[in-house]
């Protein structure tokens, strides 16, 4: 079956998978981000037709928030977790550079 083949049904059936394979990679011991090459991996495996297209339209939608190479399903405690994770990387970056002016 190709991309232009999937029914409207199918389209939001793949849709709701993306987010679900997001939500199961994010949170509790994993990464507030997940990654998008991994979640584009994990969507095809559980037969998702077009990830990439299905990506775009939950950024779109604004249920997914994209980060470069990362995104967070956009409800409050994930955003939450995803901005204090960022913070804790900022304030490494931070730490390293005052080593480095130290120096």
């Amino acid at each position: 079956m190709t991309v232009s083949d999937t029914t409207r049904e199918e389209r939001k059936d793949e849709y709701e998978t993306l987010l679900g394979v997001v939500e199961h990679n994010t949170g509790g011991k994993q990464p507030a981000l997940a990654r998008i090459p991994s979640v584009k991996q994990t969507a095809l495996q559980a037969g998702v037709t077009a990830p990439r297209s299905r990506l775009q339209a939950a950024v779109e939608n604004g249920d997914l928030l994209r980060l470069r190479d990362r995104v967070v399903r956009t409800t409050e405690e994930d955003l939450r977790d995803a901005l204090g994770e960022l913070n804790e990387h900022i304030i490494t970056v931070a730490d390293a550079l005052e080593e480095v002016d130290d120096e």
